[in-house]
């Protein structure tokens, strides 16, 4: 099997490199490298996207009427006796 250098000035570099291609992923430095990859793809799916979150935001302020749904006489009271069969409890 072969292993990767863990330390000397070879393995330093290619630290040093890994390092600089994972600070340049960042989104705002691509999108300064290639604008064009960013821009809208396709301006009808856009104004979709865009008319769709406006409905959401308009739909969000509705408030709907809650039903009140306390019952109007209390639940019965039940008492639950657990246990094998033929067990005697007083209750």
């Amino acid at each position: 099997k072969h292993r990767k250098k863990n330390n000397g000035p070879k393995a330093a570099k290619k630290k040093k490199r890994h390092l600089q291609d994972l600070q340049l992923g960042d989104e705002e430095d691509a999108w300064k490298r290639n604008p064009k990859a960013f821009a809208v793809q396709s301006a009808v799916r856009m104004a979709r996207s865009f008319h769709s979150r406006t409905q959401d935001l308009k739909t969000k302020k509705h408030h709907i009427p809650v039903v009140d749904q306390t019952p109007l006489e209390p639940p019965p009271i039940v008492a639950v006796v657990i246990g094998p069969p033929k067990l005697e409890r007083a209750l």
